[in-house]
């Protein structure tokens, strides 16, 4: 937004034309070196596992690992859909055990932080 009122200001004001083109420079150059540590789709390997056989109204783990290969760390929430039947007893990440939310039959999102790869 400042950059935007900068960019405007230039326009009215002969003087700064040059100084605000250089900021805008940066701003554009600041964004597409931002742009360019996101990791693409073959950088985050996403993994879920399930046991091969569940018995009807018996509990069952189920594990998502997700892997970071990209160079910059991130921090990711794990949103799912259960059917309505299904409830979430419990939850962990990195092995810590966090309660589930009672008012989310999903349990509530899953948050971490990943580290570079």
């Amino acid at each position: 937004m400042v950059a935007l009122l900068g960019s405007l200001l230039a326009l009215v004001a002969g003087g700064l034309r040059g100084p605000v083109l250089v900021a805008d420079i940066l701003l554009v150059l600041a964004a597409a070196y931002d742009y360019g540590r996101l990791p693409g789709p073959t950088k985050l390997e996403v993994q879920r596992s399930l046991p091969g056989k569940v018995g009807l109204s018996r509990p069952f783990p189920r594990t998502l690992l997700l892997v970071n290969r990209g160079a910059t760390a991130l921090d990711v929430e794990v949103y799912e859909e259960f059917p309505e039947s299904f409830e979430v007893a419990a939850r962990s990440a990195y092995g810590v055990s966090a309660t589930p939310r009672p008012e989310d039959p999903t349990g509530g999102p899953d948050r971490a932080k990943l580290d570079a790869g």
